[in-house]
């Protein structure tokens, strides 16, 4: 089935992703993206391209039927599948605040006591 630009656009809309970021997953340019959405330039775009961004948007949750898109629902995780992921969120975090310098109260407030 061939793309159009419209469900393109109704993938990247729904997913609530911005031409930069689908670039980004396609790894391709966001002017490729700009030029895939737009009616006039859907042909000088490579098929590969295209299945780059398909792929990328498949990848998402996205399902390509005949005149539009479908979102797929993820498979519901069980307990430890969802205690694994929540672990790893929870490093991760860790791991950026670690990096960071600690607040104190005097970041707080300007030399004059008021709040900054």
């Amino acid at each position: 089935m061939m793309l159009v630009p419209d469900q393109i656009r109704a993938a990247r809309a729904w997913l609530n992703l911005r031409q930069d970021e689908l670039a980004k997953r396609a790894h391709v340019s966001t002017v490729t993206i700009r030029r895939v959405e737009s009616a006039d330039y859907v042909s000088m775009v490579a098929p590969s391209t295209i299945a780059e961004i398909r792929q990328a948007l498949e990848n998402s949750g996205v399902e390509f039927i005949d005149g539009g898109i479908k979102i797929r629902r993820p498979a519901p995780l069980d307990r430890g599948d969802r205690l694994e992921q929540l672990k790893l969120i929870s490093a991760r975090s860790a791991a950026r605040l670690r990096a960071r310098e600690m607040m104190v109260e005097a970041d707080l407030y300007d030399d004059a006591g008021l709040p900054a």
